[in-house]
């Protein structure tokens, strides 16, 4: 009877399509070519869960290599017959080799009926050539193979209890002939590993093998089941920068973080939630934390800042939560809550090079109130002209602005601001306000 492996999904030979020119071949005894894969492998390229935002890539390489039959001749077929299962061995060790070299990270799975046992037979050693580990010349009959595979595979046999190791009863003894071998990155993500009784443990009687609707003895040999389980995509949250005007009241601020699935960068995230949490310098939770639904790989929520919370740099922190794809991560930001300049000036006036220019403001808050005050410090850091972008020095008339602080009077601030040596032009007045972390500008005229 004819004996074939097949799946349910899409594979490919690999680089074969039966014939001697293109399954390959190895040199028989005899010296002559002769066909090396009677049942080639097949190979299976899959994307797990290719609609979520953990599609991951795996490899399954399923195979029904050469049988024992007639291994043990000294003459006649059994030269052939271990020369070609050392071939077939050498040649699945390279085409796994390749596999993972080619696709770095990627599990690669060798399953199938191998027709050989997880120890050396005698004869020949095929599991171990497969796995990379090549048996000793001198405890094989055949010339020992090279070493094909780094890094080396493992056979889940190994790792069963001694009396689980069979998936096939011949002539009474029962004997493991059907293995399932993996690279250290599908190594990394097996989780179990049994053999399926339903056919070696049941006798080949017609009330078993003679009745299509049960499951017992349908086979000769028992199936090999493994568990695997790929962990959550790795994300990562980065949070957007908010600003906010100063406010008596309270007033809503929206928050927005990026969750990017760095796993599989070009699937888009839209599970789990960011919940965005405001804290001040001393760690202290400003507000309450807000939560906002991931879409896309983009959160928003609207959160309510305290009224009165005064000027000052605030950390944002985004949590977010992960899903049934996807890892937790988390970002931060920052908030920062600034006063509104309001000028008490006309900016387009200009003066003379050299003369004195006041510059009047307030501090004012989100609605354009007043909230200026002495114990706020308005502290001139330096001037740039606008066409050049040139920087220079605040020169101050008289004594009223000391350290080229402003002066605070009648509700306002004040500062003489001296143009000498200014050419013609539009500058910028840049100065700090307290606690403020911005950076405030206004702008006056030479001419």
């Amino acid at each position: 009877s004819r004996i074939q492996i097949d799946s349910i999904v899409q594979e490919e030979l690999a680089g074969c399509d039966g014939t001697a020119a293109t399954c390959n071949t190895f040199i028989d005894p005899n010296g002559n070519p002769a066909l090396l894969n009677d049942r080639p492998p097949l190979v299976l390229r899959a994307t797990v869960d290719a609609a979520t935002a953990n599609p991951r890539q795996i490899i399954v390489v399923v195979n029904h290599l050469r049988s024992f039959i007639d291994i043990e001749l000294l003459t006649g077929d059994g030269p052939r017959v271990r020369a070609k299962r050392k071939a077939q061995g050498e040649f699945l060790a390279n085409l796994l080799q390749g596999l993972q070299t080619d696709n770095p990270g990627t599990p690669v799975l060798s399953i199938g009926d191998y027709n050989a046992y997880q120890f050396n037979d005698g004869y020949t050693d095929p599991i171990a050539t497969i796995k990379g580990t090549p048996t000793a010349d001198d405890q094989v009959v055949v010339d020992a193979s090279p070493d094909l595979v780094n890094p080396d595979f493992i056979n889940l046999t190994d790792t069963l209890p001694a009396d689980q190791r069979y998936s096939f009863i011949f002539e009474g003894t029962p004997q493991a002939i059907d293995h399932m071998l993996l690279n250290s990155a599908a190594q990394a993500i097996n989780t179990r590993y049994h053999i399926a009784r339903n056919n070696s443990d049941f006798p080949e009687v017609a009330a078993f093998a003679g009745d299509a609707t049960r499951p017992e003895r349908n086979s000769d040999h028992d199936m090999p089941v493994g568990y695997f389980k790929f962990p959550a995509a790795t994300t990562s949250t980065t949070v957007a920068n908010a600003a906010a005007v100063f406010s008596a009241t309270d007033q809503t601020v929206v928050l927005n973080a990026n969750v990017a699935n760095v796993t599989a960068p070009s699937s888009l995230i839209s599970e789990g939630t960011v919940t965005f949490t405001v804290r001040d310098s001393g760690n202290n939770v400003i507000g309450l934390p807000v939560v906002g639904n991931v879409s896309g790989g983009t959160a928003t929520a609207n959160y309510i800042l305290p009224g009165g919370t005064a000027p000052q740099t605030l950390t944002i922190t985004g949590e977010f939560s992960g899903g049934a794809f996807t890892q937790a991560s988390s970002g931060t930001g920052t908030l920062s809550v600034s006063f509104n300049i309001c000028i008490l000036y006309d900016p387009t006036k200009a003066v003379k090079s050299g003369a004195t220019y006041p510059i009047k403001l307030q501090l004012c808050d989100s609605n354009g109130n007043n909230v200026s005050s002495a114990g706020t410090v308005l502290h001139a850091v330096n001037i740039e002209q606008i066409s050049t972008s040139a920087y220079g020095d605040v020169i101050t008339a008289g004594n009223a602005n000391e350290d080229n602080n402003f002066r605070f009077s009648d509700g306002y601030y004040i500062l003489n601001l001296k143009t000498t040596g200014l050419s013609t032009g539009m500058y910028k007045l840049y100065f700090t306000v307290g606690g403020d972390p911005t950076l405030h500008s206004v702008t006056f005229q030479v001419k």
